[in-house]
């Protein structure tokens, strides 16, 4: 049996979920398992020992994906195509199962934090690319549940696959000039509003005035919608100078920022998976995060849970894990042993077999 990946992704100047995703099953597909051939536009950096990598050609994006594409699964012989985008060519060789992978439905859950014109395509393309497949893999058994309930997607087309985190960094880094002299509350990920990071505010401001605790908060990942609005908020009320915005960050330095946080806050609306929940686990960080979408099942009884739509809820969270120093190690004990469920090797194992029941 051979199968296909859509890898273009791996070459992305910057590596989050989906590309750290194929990266890693490419990497640690099974020698036993079925042939994999990845195929991207230009060559790659990283080594893929049991995949085959073929270099396709193309004057524009949509003629790759269109054109190329499918004339290579065909000359190729091809049995299955996998889609890490959720994304399917118009016209597939007629011979071509197809597999889409779907890393959450958050447009359908919360449509209010998209623009009409992403609606329109998430809407149209790829949830007709979803209907098309012939098995869809859901990134955990939570989005496993809203293809089948949301969708309509039948439970036998289903295969929910956890992700997994990288191996601790040996040499981490802080950024440069970074001030470790100040406590401070770390969270990872892009200000869309789905993130629900416009929490900080008044969960800082709780903690400042209630809790009488004078700690800074740390957010770094892509610059979103929501931004400006959380930094205009925090000089309002007088935050400004509490809450620092890092914007992309090397692995190093996320990892030497997880090893020196009071804590990893990750109060998300809704996540498909939530990696970095399980990254801040195994640095020894304790994890306070919102009990909403995948993050009971990711992070287990590894870390304190609140309710995402109230700010109180988050507060009274951080103050326990910074104050009770038992609950603090317990919980850091807890991340150390919930991590261990968790490895890329599994995840690409289980992947190969999805694809071949």
């Amino acid at each position: 049996m051979r199968i296909a990946f859509d890898a273009r992704c791996v070459n992305s100047p910057h590596i989050t979920g989906i590309e750290r995703m194929v990266i890693r099953i490419l990497e640690h597909w099974p020698a036993d398992g079925p042939e994999c051939i990845a195929y991207v536009d230009t060559p790659v950096q990283f080594t893929f020992p049991h995949c085959t990598v073929r270099v396709l050609r193309a004057p524009h994006p949509a003629w790759w994906f269109q054109i190329s594409l499918p004339n290579a699964l065909r000359h190729d012989h091809v049995d299955t195509f996998v889609s890490p985008v959720t994304m399917l060519p118009l016209r597939m060789p007629s011979h071509v199962s197809t597999v889409v992978v779907v890393h959450d439905l958050a447009y359908l859950a919360y449509p209010q934090y998209y623009g009409a014109q992403e609606l329109r395509i998430l809407n149209g393309k790829v949830q007709q690319s979803i209907d098309r497949s012939d098995i869809v893999i859901a990134d955990s058994k939570f989005t496993a549940n809203e293809v089948v309930s949301r969708l309509g997607i039948p439970v036998a087309r289903v295969r929910p696959i956890q992700l997994a985190m990288d191996p601790p960094i040996d040499t981490p880094a802080l950024p440069e000039e970074f001030d470790t002299s100040r406590p401070f509350i770390l969270t990872v990920g892009t200000a869309y509003g789905r993130k629900n990071l416009s929490i900080i505010v008044p969960v800082l401001k709780s903690l400042l005035e209630k809790y009488k605790l004078d700690i800074d908060v740390v957010m770094t990942g892509k610059k979103g919608f929501t931004e400006q609005e959380i930094l205009d908020n925090a000089r309002v009320q007088g935050l400004a100078t509490k809450i620092h915005h890092l914007g992309f960050v090397s692995e190093e330095e996320k990892a030497a920022l997880m090893q020196h946080a009071q804590v990893f806050f990750l109060p998300s609306l809704y996540e498909g998976f939530g990696i970095p929940v399980l990254e801040a686990m195994q640095y020894g960080c304790p994890v306070v995060c919102s009990n909403a979408s995948s993050l009971p099942e990711v992070a287990g009884d590894a870390a304190l849970m609140f309710d995402p739509n109230s700010a109180e809820s988050a507060a009274e969270a951080l103050h326990r894990m910074l104050n009770e120093p038992s609950l603090r190690a317990q919980y850091i004990e807890r991340g150390y042993q919930n991590v261990k469920r968790f490895s890329w090797e599994k995840t690409a194992r289980e992947f190969a077999a999805a694809i071949t029941k």
